[in-house]
């Protein structure tokens, strides 16, 4: 096998060379020359424009407007909203912080299509890190609701105020173990049917995401996460163009959400009819 030293030579020359061997690299290039190759190609055809602060992570997005939108959205959430548990607040104003922190970091050691890309792949994990814990605080409330529900009916507990830790425990840990091994099939969905999601399109969604998970919760809405997360996702896929996002697959979504109602309630009646008659 010819190792990157090697070379060779290419007699087919043209009409200016003609008959004179031009001397080929074989193998791979320095990491140095893939990379000035990279963004050369990318400044040819326009896609990075260095002189409107614009860099390329699959997504062309000026980043200054990016994060100035997450830092105004953020700040308008925590002065409006008024959040119930103080780790809430703290994790919203943390991700703000973050994303503020990140940009002047970045900007400050000279920014580049490759160092922002890099920049948002580790900003994906803070990103995907605040729509966990809007997952788990948006819908593990809801399966506290129907126990306590439950409990107070049964008069073990006189009011929602008196649940036991072991309710809100347990219902995250079931989520947690939920996400982990059943999940695969509406992952695969979320990130490559409805729309080619990159590291930066997904710091959008799921930022997007976990700000309104946050301030639904603190309002007492209970929306979901998959509605939320797919709106972000078609949301970041139709600002490259409308036919980015595949809009079959999410109409074949939207009458999921629909007919999952319908279809709950007369399963829950069944369920409810036949253990009446048994017990």
């Amino acid at each position: 096998m010819l190792g990157p030293s090697r070379r060779r030579f290419d007699y087919s020359g043209d009409a200016r060379n003609l008959g004179r061997p031009r001397v080929c690299r074989v193998g791979p290039p320095p990491a140095s020359d893939w990379r000035q190759s990279a963004e050369g190609g990318l400044r040819n055809r326009g896609d990075l424009d260095t002189s409107n602060n614009q860099v390329t992570a699959g997504l062309f997005c000026p980043t200054v407007s990016l994060v100035a939108i997450i830092v105004a959205t953020v700040a308008l959430c925590l002065i409006f909203v008024p959040f119930k548990k103080p780790f809430e607040f703290w994790a919203l104003l943390s991700l703000g912080v973050i994303f503020t922190v990140s940009y002047i970091y970045n900007h400050l050691r000279g920014e580049s299509a490759y160092r922002t890309a890099n920049m948002y792949k580790r900003l994906q994990l803070v990103s995907s890190a605040g729509l966990s814990l809007g997952h788990g605080g948006s819908d593990a409330q809801k399966s506290m609701g129907i126990i306590g529900a439950a409990m107070v009916a049964q008069n073990v507990i006189p009011d929602f105020s008196h649940i036991p830790l072991w309710v809100p425990f347990s219902c995250y840990i079931v989520i947690a173990l939920g996400t982990m091994s059943g999940g695969w099939r509406i992952v695969k969905t979320m990130g490559t049917r409805i729309t080619k999601v990159t590291p930066l399109e997904g710091v959008c969604a799921e930022t997007a995401g976990a700000i309104t998970l946050f301030t639904a919760a603190n309002l007492g809405a209970p929306v979901s996460t998959t509605h939320t997360i797919t709106g972000s996702i078609v949301g970041v896929g139709a600002t490259k163009r409308l036919s980015a996002v595949r809009w079959g697959v999410t109409v074949n979504l939207v009458w999921a959400w629909v007919l999952t109602i319908p279809v709950s309630g007369l399963l829950a009646a069944g369920l409810y009819s036949v253990l009446k008659l048994l017990f």
